[in-house]
């Protein structure tokens, strides 16, 4: 089982188009992802679903705090 989701795949997932408004999508829900050397991104599965909320939805809002 691959535990990574591809900077592209959340780009889908999510509808951002680049990087950087990406990135501030994770960081504001506070979703840990990795940077390789080229700078693109990925987050294990395991990262975004500790971040689900109750209903098993993650939020596209901001997170609290």
């Amino acid at each position: 089982m691959n535990d990574l989701i591809s900077e592209e795949k959340l780009k889908d997932w999510t509808g951002i188009k680049t990087r950087k408004s990406t990135k501030r999508w994770l960081d504001d829900r506070n979703i840990f992802y990795f940077e390789g050397k080229d700078g693109r991104i990925c987050v294990t599965l395991s990262a975004i679903t500790e971040k689900q909320t109750d209903s098993g939805v993650i939020s596209f809002e901001k997170a609290e705090g």
